[in-house]
């Protein structure tokens, strides 16, 4: 049976300075390789959590909105469109989505 080998190394950072140090000294080692691991390193640390604002009801109300608006729209033509933005202007989103329903039918 196979032995399961150790993936870190329990050494110090001095340590492993001294080897990276010599490695590369002896050629077995490329410098420019040992700046590149640190970059893929530090790329791979996960990022900061950033601070999330919350969404008000009001807001999420006028999104739902927007997004049947949008997808009332969709399947009217140019001069329908236009009726129906007059409508929202004069009337309200309600008004210009119902609107639109009823020309699609």
């Amino acid at each position: 049976m196979a032995r399961r080998r150790r993936s870190t190394l329990a050494i110090s950072a001095e340590q492993a300075q001294q080897a990276l140090a010599f490695l590369v000294h002896e050629g077995k080692l490329a410098a420019n390789d040992v700046r590149k691991a640190f970059a893929r390193e530090k790329a791979s640390r996960p990022a900061r959590k950033r601070a999330r604002h919350k969404i008000t009801a009001a807001t999420r109300r006028l999104y739902r909105l927007q997004g049947k608006y949008m997808s009332a729209l969709r399947p009217l033509s140019k001069e329908a469109r236009a009726g129906i933005k007059a409508i929202r202007e004069k009337s309200g989103i309600d008004a210009a989505i119902a609107a639109a329903k009823r020309m699609v039918r």
